[in-house]
C-alpha cells in the first residue's frame, strides 16, 4: 500500500533548502510516498525510488516526479539515513530548460558522488 508522506516531504524541504545544488528542486512539483511492501530491481534491495511521471498523467495532478521510500526495505535506519536516503532521491531529478528528467547515478555501484563525499559510500548499512 502506498501513502503520502508528510514526513519524507518536510525532510526534503529542510534538505532543498539547504542543499546549494538542489534548491532548484523547490519549483518542481514533487510527491513523496511510503510503501509497506519490499522491492528488488535485478536482485538488489531497492529503499527507495524517484519516478518521473509521464507527461500525459501530469495533467491529472500537476506532480512531475514521485519520490517512493520502501519501508521493509529500510528497517533500523535512523532518522539521519532516512535524510540521506530522501537526498539520494533528490538527486534522481533534472531539469534543463523545459525539459526534466532522472539523473542517473554517477558511481558505478548505484550511488552518486555528492552523497559519498558527504557520508561515505555504507550510509546505508550502518546501524
Amino acid at each position: 500500500m502506498y501513502e503520502i508522506s508528510a514526513k519524507y516531504r518536510a525532510m526534503a524541504e529542510e534538505i532543498i533548502e539547504n542543499t546549494d545544488d538542489l534548491n532548484f528542486i523547490g519549483n518542481i512539483p514533487v510527491a513523496f510516498l511510503s510503501c509497506d511492501k519490499k522491492k528488488k530491481s535485478h536482485g538488489h534491495t531497492v529503499r527507495g525510488e524517484c519516478i518521473k511521471i509521464p507527461e500525459m498523467y501530469r495533467v491529472l495532478g500537476h506532480i512531475s516526479f514521485v519520490i517512493v521510500v520502501y519501508e521493509p526495505n529500510c528497517t533500523g535506519f535512523d532518522d539521519n539515513q532516512y535524510k540521506i536516503l530522501i537526498e539520494h532521491e533528490l538527486r534522481h531529478i533534472g531539469i534543463d530548460g523545459d525539459r526534466i528528467f532522472i539523473v542517473p547515478h554517477d558511481r558505478e555501484y548505484g550511488e552518486f558522488t555528492a552523497i559519498s563525499e558527504k557520508y561515505g559510500d555504507n550510509w546505508d548499512t550502518r546501524r
